[in-house]
């Protein structure tokens, strides 16, 4: 199963995180190997205590982003 976030709620998806990735590749990214944010929702990447953490519009929660991840994240966020 797969948590979903939102803005408002959390959802339980009976999908694994793989076959959302395959299907929603156009609208999703991968952040680290349990993670996919949407690239809409992106706000940016922040620095904090030697970690890379996704800033995400109106949420809290600023997921870590794997270091294999950075380097992808940082040359894809300027094209959204």
């Amino acid at each position: 199963y797969v948590k979903a976030h939102m803005t408002d709620s959390v959802v339980i998806l009976n999908d694994s995180l793989v076959a959302l990735g395959k299907e929603f590749k156009q609208l999703f990214v991968r952040i680290r190997r349990n993670a996919l944010v949407s690239m809409d929702a992106i706000g940016g990447l922040i620095k904090i205590d030697n970690r890379i953490v996704i800033k995400i519009k109106n949420l809290s929660e600023q997921p870590t982003v794997s270091r294999r991840r950075a380097s992808y994240l940082r040359q894809l966020l300027p094209l959204l």
